[in-house]
């Protein structure tokens, strides 16, 4: 993945020369930034669902545990039919929901 350049020495310099230096090809560049970037939306992910145990806890409702799959689920059952909780919590979980299905783009 590194390619190995020579450093020009210059003889009359008086610092030490290196005769060869290391830089990162633009493949490695890439793919560190697909991790970065999927760390980043996973961060979101994270914080979206903590704010929406945040909200329905001060309400008395909490979702628990909740596993990949369940945690939408759980999130609704705990709304109900609350219209006020529905616009709140509803647009947070879109907004997961959107995060998530780029994250799983990342994935690919």
């Amino acid at each position: 993945m590194r390619s190995e350049l020579p450093v020009s020495c210059n003889a009359d310099s008086t610092r030490k020369c290196a005769s060869r230096t290391s830089v990162k090809d633009l493949n490695s560049h890439a793919i560190k930034a697909i991790l970065v970037s999927r760390a980043l939306l996973v961060s979101i992910k994270r914080d979206l669902e903590n704010q929406i145990r945040g909200l329905l806890k001060n309400l008395g409702l909490v979702i628990g545990r909740a596993n990949l799959c369940t945690f939408t689920v759980r999130a609704t059952e705990l709304i109900g039919d609350k219209p006020a909780l529905t616009a709140a919590v509803g647009s947070l979980l879109k907004a997961r929901a959107a995060v998530e299905r780029q994250i799983d783009d990342l994935d690919r």
